[in-house]
């Protein structure tokens, strides 16, 4: 294997890697912002019951 293959196989490993970061990165952001709409929408529905 030459050094620019190994190279090659190196960037490759690192582009897999990133970009299971990535999947995570999203998958904790989603979590978030339904967390987020979740507390929302609850605080919402406090503030409606106060007015009624």
């Amino acid at each position: 294997m030459t050094d620019e293959q190994r190279e090659l196989a190196r960037c490759r490993q690192e582009i897999a890697r990133l970009k299971q970061l990535v999947v995570q990165l999203s998958e904790l952001v989603l979590r978030n912002v339904a967390e987020n709409a979740k507390g929302r929408k609850s605080q919402c529905g406090d503030a409606l019951g106060r007015i009624e």
